[in-house]
């Protein structure tokens, strides 16, 4: 993982991957994720289409807390050359921990994007807030995403809620590669 300065909006990259700050230019994505009952299926209603503009105003006005307590980042393709979803970060002060999140389009989804990406926002993570916990939360119907977990190195600490164990997700990453 190389880390880049946020001036030209790149956060992380890799080999196939280009993690950038999303920006008023990602509306149209950020619209083509929150509003699919697809995408949306095991995370929340979808946003109707009326009210988006609204919802990514709000996600813009995260990104451009100079003291980010919630990022969200788009999720660039290099060898498709597009925009493939979106990822993030949430930031809980008072319960020392991150919780991290991935949203992918339809057509990029069951492809190991959300591994990869997630590989590296956790990287990231790690790095920036390393006397945190790494969480995420699932809706436990989620089958793809409850095998993604697992193979990051996460343990299940309460129905739905799992957190990072450390030394899996380092034994994870040396086995990927």
């Amino acid at each position: 993982m190389t880390a880049l300065p946020l001036i030209d909006c790149t956060i992380a990259q890799n080999e196939k991957l280009l993690l950038k700050l999303m920006t008023s230019k990602d509306s149209s994505l950020f619209a083509d994720l929150y509003c699919s009952e697809r995408v949306m299926t095991y995370i929340s209603h979808p946003v109707e289409r009326r009210k988006i503009s609204n919802s990514f105003n709000k996600a813009i006005a995260f990104n451009s807390d100079s003291f980010i307590k919630r990022c969200f980042i788009v999720i660039f393709s290099k060898f498709f050359g597009c925009d493939v979803g979106i990822t993030g970060y949430t930031v809980f002060e008072s319960e020392k921990e991150v919780e991290v999140g991935v949203m992918l389009l339809e057509n990029f989804q069951s492809k190991n994007f959300a591994f990869e990406t997630l590989s590296l926002l956790i990287s990231l993570v790690i790095e920036r807030y390393p006397d945190y916990c790494v969480v995420a939360n699932l809706d436990h119907r989620n089958a793809p995403a409850l095998n993604l977990v697992q193979r990051l190195g996460f343990d299940c600490i309460v129905d739905g809620k799992f957190a990072l164990d450390n030394q899996k997700f380092l034994n994870a990453m040396i086995n990927f590669d």
